[in-house]
């Protein structure tokens, strides 16, 4: 265990004990993420550290837009001459479930370990045992594991568009391809109520390769279809071809599907930017959409499309269509603009950014 690695856990442990004394007549309510950031700096002035918080340090590939700043670090450890700081940490306390805002967070780590002088970046969270113990969004962070950025993005799209409008003033234009995870702590926390666990990983980059984003999103990725069978690789060539035909006038696409997330999400998708990496099938007829909606988590998307959008009319591709589909491409960004329920299905307006 490095140097850091170590104090960082003494400091856990030391602060889990100081919350409990100070929590032993109340409890989970009374704690909020102030308390427990104060208990981790006294824990670590109570050892002698020199401690900060809230430092800005410039991070590579993370630059300021907008002339805002990003959000400093929570906590730091200020180096023996002082700053540039020994250990950086990012702080998220649970009393709800606020687990998946630390992919955020784990990205941001992953970028300050690189700074110089920097001997170890965490993310440190304290949640109940039974958020730590169920598929929560990103749970599967707090542990050893190798991470694609371009997945983690992918699969948590929804989350991640709104992380990107609660940092609008700044967004990430590069980050590591596979970021690696490491669990440096895992202390038990019993307060009056319910039983926590305070978790810290360290998360840096597993390799030297990089991916550039726009607007907070990766660049498209290119499929190497050469590797593809030749019958697969026809078929997206022609798919990514056929996307020319404006369509002539404004009108409204349905799109359905299912998703958990986006039904988990659902009071913050106001506004935000949601980015689907593949080809989008859409159909203009409204009750071909109701038809094939799923049984669980059902989605009914009707998206904005305006005069001028490319798209690709599938009858011109499949002269069997009946649904009258339509595709638009890969990597289209879309705003929700609307948000309602029909008992349980979950219904958004979209309008395509860019």
């Amino acid at each position: 265990m490095t140097s850091t690695h170590a104090l960082i856990h003494r400091a856990i442990a030391q602060a889990a004990s100081l919350i409990e004394a100070q929590t032993s007549a109340g409890g989970s309510e009374t704690v909020r993420e102030k308390h427990f950031r104060q208990a981790l700096r006294d824990s670590l002035e109570a050892a002698g550290e020199v401690c900060a918080h809230e430092v800005r340090p410039e991070l590579p590939g993370w630059p300021n837009v907008g002339g805002g700043k990003l959000g400093g670090f929570d906590l730091a450890v200020v180096g023996d001459g002082g700053p540039p700081y020994r250990l950086l940490a990012e702080l998220k306390w649970c009393y709800i479930d606020k687990l998946w805002e630390t992919l955020w967070d784990v990205f941001k780590v992953s970028l300050a370990i690189g700074i110089e002088g920097t001997e170890g970046a965490y993310v440190v969270a304290g949640a109940p045992t039974t958020l730590w113990g169920k598929s929560a969004d990103c749970v599967e962070l707090f542990a050893d594991g190798v991470w694609s950025a371009r997945e983690l993005i992918s699969h948590y799209s929804t989350n991640w568009s709104w992380l990107l409008g609660e940092g609008s003033k700044s967004q990430p234009v590069r980050l590591p391809a596979l970021i690696q995870t490491e669990l440096v702590a895992n202390e038990p926390l019993h307060l009056a109520d319910s039983a926590w666990a305070i978790k810290a990983i360290t998360a840096m980059p597993a390799s030297d390769e990089w991916i550039e984003l726009e607007n907070g999103w990766p660049t498209e990725h290119r499929a190497d279809v050469s590797s593809l069978p030749p019958e697969q690789a026809e078929t997206v060539r022609n798919l990514k071809n056929s996307i020319k035909a404006p369509v002539p006038e404004n009108v409204i696409a349905w799109r359905y599907f299912n998703s958990p997330t986006l039904h988990q999400q659902a009071e913050r998708l106001s506004g935000v930017e949601i980015r689907d990496l593949g080809f989008i099938d859409l159909t203009i007829i409204e009750s071909v959409a109701r038809e094939h909606l799923p049984t669980t988590h059902p989605v009914l998307a009707a998206v904005f499309l305006r005069e001028g959008t490319l798209i690709a009319p599938m009858w011109l591709l499949n002269e069997n269509s009946q649904d009258a589909d339509l595709l638009l491409a890969p990597g289209t960004r879309f705003r929700v603009s609307q948000i309602g329920w029909e008992g349980d299905l979950l219904t958004l307006g979209l309008e395509i950014v860019g």
